[in-house]
């Protein structure tokens, strides 16, 4: 072997060099950025600040001619802004919302549901051959039946209105929104006694049409009748200004930075129990 090599048998002999090892590579999730508690505050309160003005102009645009679709559908739009920024107002105003959305739906169902009921009970008690009395009797029945239920489903979507925005109101337009609510129950009332009288002689007239042609001229019916109610329909303008206005006590709270608080609508805690004093020490023996 030449001098300065290194035998063979010495890399047979020698083991392998040994590496680090290191641990495995921590798997990270990814990162979700999540808004600060304030930004989603701020952006509530604008809602229902919006909101709430809108149902104040969609309220009062109602009862304008031509344009009380236009109305509805801004009542209906800022009815989801206050729903939508509910969180920042507190526990009693998300409560009273849940309540209102749920006796409007209520409402709305009871008055659809009966009045198909009501219809479809009033044509199939009509036979083939009926008289005129029997079915203007008929008719009279049927139209009373859905007057009421008309009236109490008012009367529900009214009360409906007064849990919408009660926890946002002070005392001023709480005591709006009840008389709002007292307005309309006596409007209803109204309806209902000026209407009664009115049944006998719509009902014959339906009757008479069916039997001498039948069909029933629905338009000239319905002119009469609005013609009749015309004078209520314009003293459902005094609730409905009634609620706007403390619509707008509610918007111009808000605006004003009285509503929220941090305590706002917070149910108390229950007060705990004074503490009991510390044991006296033991003497020593």
């Amino acid at each position: 072997m030449a001098a300065g090599q290194v035998p063979a048998a010495h890399y047979l002999a020698t083991p392998p060099p040994v590496l680090p090892a290191y641990p495995p590579s921590a798997v990270y999730p990814p990162y979700e950025y999540s808004e600060p508690p304030e930004v989603q505050r701020r952006r509530e309160i604008i809602r229902t600040e919006t909101g709430v003005l809108l149902l104040v102009v969609g309220i009062l645009a109602s009862w304008i001619p031509f344009v009380g679709a236009v109305g509805l559908a801004i009542t209906f739009v800022g009815a989801l802004l206050v729903i939508f920024g509910r969180r920042a107002f507190g526990p009693i105003h998300r409560r009273n919302l849940t309540i209102s959305i749920l006796l409007f739906v209520l409402a709305t169902a009871v008055v659809f549901i009966a009045g198909a009921v009501i219809v479809l009970a009033a044509l199939g008690s009509i036979p083939s051959g009926s008289d005129q009395a029997h079915i203007a009797a008929v008719f009279e029945t049927a139209i009373t039946n859905l007057l009421i239920v008309s009236a109490v489903g008012a009367t529900v979507t009214s009360l409906s209105n007064v849990l919408f925005t009660h926890a946002l109101q002070n005392r001023a337009g709480r005591l709006l929104l009840w008389a709002a609510f007292g307005a309309s129950l006596g409007l209803q009332a109204a309806i209902v006694v000026l209407a009664l009288p009115l049944l006998p002689g719509v009902s014959e007239d339906i009757a008479r049409q069916i039997v001498t042609s039948g069909r029933v001229d629905t338009a000239a019916m319905s002119s009469a009748i609005s013609g009749q109610a015309s004078g209520l329909g314009l003293v459902g303008v005094i609730p409905a200004a009634m609620y706007a206005l403390a619509d707008y006590l509610a918007f111009a709270r808000i605006h004003r930075g009285e509503i929220p608080l941090a305590e706002l609508d917070l149910v108390p805690a229950a007060i705990a129990p004074p503490a009991r004093p510390p044991a006296p020490p033991i003497p020593p023996q």
